[in-house]
C-alpha cells in the first residue's frame, strides 16, 4: 500500500481495479473510525473502475493530527487534496458511507466539476447535538478501550433492532 503527503499530512491509499489509465475512477471514502479495508468486500463488483481506497484523516495508516483537526469539511477537502497529489484530473464517482458520505458531500458542494456521480448512504448534512454527543461517545470510547470497545458502544447507533436479534 501507498501513503501520499498533501496538506502537511500522509495519507494512506490504494488503487485496486481496472489497470487502464483510461477508465472510469470511482472514489471510495469510509465512515468515521474504519479504514480502507471496510471496501474489500465490494471490491468486486467494480473492476471496471480504477478504485481509490483511502484512508482519512485520522483512520487506518494515515497520519492521526490533534483531536480538533478532525471535522467532515476538512476529510472533504482532503478528497480534493488526494485527487490533486496523484494527479486524478477527470470527474470521479465517490461512494461514501455515514461520516465518509458527508466528507464526500463537502466536496461535491465546494468542487462539483469534480463529481460525475454521487453515491452516499447513512450520511447527514449537519451536525445536530444528538449526533454530536453520539460521535463523541465513539471516540471517547476508542481511547478508553480500543476498536473493540468503540464497536460495542456504536452497535446500537448503527445497526437496527432486527440486525441485532
Amino acid at each position: 500500500m501507498a501513503a501520499i503527503e498533501f496538506h502537511g499530512m500522509r495519507f494512506h491509499y490504494r488503487w485496486v481495479g481496472a489497470e487502464d489509465p483510461e477508465a472510469p475512477v470511482l472514489v471510495f471514502v469510509n465512515g468515521l473510525l474504519t479504514d480502507l479495508g471496510s471496501w474489500t468486500g465490494h471490491l468486486p463488483a467494480f473492476t471496471e473502475y480504477r478504485c481509490l481506497l483511502w484512508d482519512c484523516r485520522g483512520q487506518g495508516e494515515s497520519e492521526k493530527p490533534a483531536q480538533d483537526a478532525y471535522c467532515v469539511a476538512e476529510h472533504g477537502r482532503d478528497l480534493g487534496g488526494l485527487l490533486d497529489a496523484l494527479g486524478v484530473k477527470t470527474p470521479v464517482s465517490i461512494i461514501g458511507l455515514s461520516n465518509g458520505g458527508a466528507a464526500a458531500l463537502c466536496f461535491a458542494a465546494a468542487e462539483p466539476d469534480r463529481v460525475g456521480t454521487l453515491i452516499v448512504s447513512g450520511a447527514y448534512a449537519r451536525v445536530d447535538k444528538a449526533l454530536e454527543l453520539k460521535l463523541r461517545s465513539w471516540l471517547a470510547a476508542m481511547a478508553a478501550g480500543g476498536s473493540e470497545l468503540r464497536f460495542d458502544v456504536a452497535t446500537p447507533w448503527v445497526w437496527g433492532p432486527r440486525f441485532l436479534a
